[in-house]
């Protein structure tokens, strides 16, 4: 069981959302839970109240509450939908973006057959008009697929006409110019997309998560495809913050302390953050736990931080997790302790938290959704398997941030 929960951990928090620069106030706050058994998403207000809506996800068709993104405002999701057929290893795709509250898809555009595709959560630009979207076709040399055209797609699609206005795929010739793996079936991992640049990870398709990818910048106007040489957008826990320009990530120091995660965790010990200007230094570090993910919260006023205990071969089923708060006054603040498996997002004044638990023998399990703040407030409860956390509305941040300051 601790290593199936290893594995979870480390393959949906390898990084965090960024942040769009529209944001919603308390009234107008969403979080989004998806069932991937019952195809169902639930919209979950402040007060606690829910809706829930069909996302006209038919059967044989895989789709996670990691692979979706939202509009700023909550009222549109756009997700990549691979439908299973039977008489090939590649599935149907489509790209589908559908309004929430109308129940009905505003755009629906076929990208043909492949074996694996994603919209992220970073997949909407700032006014949700474009979604970018990736696609992996089909493993080279594979003897069932068909290997014709690009291995892999990565696509900005206007939402408006259902067209592609601009594609970058594995044939292109600034692919091989910017370093990309060639003949590699990857699927583009978009970590920030605002209409004039994408910056995505080279993920190989099939595998689990690891401590860092090359990034790339890609310019669809301009054409441009360049290697991240700062190396920051690939690594482990990555969370950007637009008002600031702020972008954390996980990192592991040799030279300190460090403790030892089990599984496929890797060891991270420090948290860096790089300002607008590119400077770099380490806002928090541990020894004693291992540090997992970051997510800012409170509207960029703290950085949540995921903390894993170390790894106890007498006793591995006692392992836990808890989340702390960084503040830009260096204060640190305990957030949510003991967890299993728990998933932050910022939400107004504080943050939300998704927590699954399991009884003492894990025949059972419950999904707990948590507003974090001066008083936490269950907002959200079930005990029917298949939850995820999908994503929640932005929250907007503070004129004139103070810097975090160093650890």
């Amino acid at each position: 069981m601790l290593k199936k929960l290893a594995t979870v951990i480390a393959i949906t928090v390898v990084w965090s959302a960024v942040l769009p620069a529209q944001a919603q106030s308390a009234d107008n706050w969403y979080a989004f839970l998806y069932n991937g058994i019952t195809r169902q998403l639930l919209r979950v207000g402040m007060d606690g109240s829910s809706t829930m809506f069909d996302l006209g996800v038919g059967p044989n068709v895989f789709l996670g509450g990691q692979d979706m993104a939202f509009s700023p405002d909550g009222s549109r999701v756009a997700y990549c939908a691979n439908r299973a057929n039977p008489d090939s290893p590649q599935g149907d795709t489509v790209v589908v973006v559908r309004d929430l509250a109308a129940g009905a898809n505003i755009m629906e555009l076929p990208l043909g057959g492949s074996i694996g595709c994603r919209v992220t959560r970073s997949g909407f630009n700032a006014d949700a008009s474009q979604v970018a979207v990736s696609v992996v076709r089909y493993y080279p040399n594979a003897p069932d697929m068909d290997t014709s055209g690009p291995i892999w797609r990565l696509a900005v699609v206007d939402v408006a006409s259902s067209s592609i206005v601009a594609e970058l795929n594995s044939e292109s010739p600034v692919v091989g110019a910017a370093g990309v793996a060639p003949n590699v079936a990857m699927l583009p991992d978009v970590r920030y997309f605002d209409g004039s640049q994408v910056i995505f990870a080279e993920v190989p398709w099939g595998i689990g998560g690891a401590p860092e990818w090359n990034a790339f910048i890609w310019q669809p106007g301009a054409g441009t495809l360049q290697l991240d040489t700062t190396g920051r957008w690939g690594k482990s826990g990555v969370s950007f913050l637009a008002a600031t320009g702020e972008l954390v990530w996980l990192d592991n120091d040799p030279n300190l302390p460090a403790s030892t995660p089990g599984g496929p965790i890797p060891t991270f010990n420090v948290v860096k953050l790089a300002d607008r200007g590119g400077v770099e230094k380490v806002i928090y570090q541990n020894g004693e736990w291992v540090l997992v993910n970051t997510q800012f919260i409170n509207g960029g006023v703290q950085l949540g931080v995921l903390l894993l205990s170390t790894f106890d071969a007498e006793n591995p089923g006692q392992q836990q997790s808890r989340w702390i708060a960084l503040g830009r006054d260096g204060a640190v603040s305990e957030l949510a302790a003991g967890t299993t498996f728990s998933q932050l997002a910022g939400a107004p004044g504080g943050a939300v938290l998704f927590e699954l638990a399991f009884s003492a023998d894990f025949t059972q399990q419950s999904f707990t959704l948590s507003l974090i703040g001066e008083q936490n407030t269950v907002l959200w409860q079930a005990d029917d398997p298949g939850w995820e956390f999908a994503s929640a509305t932005p929250v907007a941040s503070p004129v004139d941030l103070p810097p975090f300051p160093a650890a």
